[in-house]
């Protein structure tokens, strides 16, 4: 019989709209992207699998010098969280679910694009 995913992968991009606090739905997609017009609060991403990546794309608007703080649920270990690009960049950066530690692990970023 064939293989078949617990979880399909929803293809695309999520485009999330700026505020102050973004909630992420992991069920949504894998790939999410909002442009940054302030500094915001990423909460704990709801509905993860086990095991699925998550890459957000992180815009700096015209103004630039925009922040993330991450909820705990995200884990950066030792290299600690990104700093985002300058004005008019973006930054991806990528997390794995674990659900034996009930965290979104950090995978590393490609910044300034």
């Amino acid at each position: 019989s064939p293989w078949v995913a617990a979880q399909s992968a929803v293809a695309g991009v999520v485009t999330v709209t700026f505020a102050t606090t973004i909630t992420l739905n992991a069920q949504a997609g894998d790939h999410f992207r909002v442009t940054l017009t302030g500094n915001t609060t990423l909460a704990a991403p709801t509905n993860p699998a086990d095991g699925q990546k998550i890459t957000i794309e992180a815009i700096q608007d015209a103004t630039g010098g925009r922040t993330i703080t991450w909820n705990s649920a995200f884990d950066f270990g030792t290299p600690g969280s990104p700093t985002l690009s300058a004005a008019s960049k973006r930054d991806l950066i990528g997390f794995v679910y674990s659900g034996s530690a009930s965290k979104w692990l950090y995978a590393g970023v490609t910044a300034g694009l």
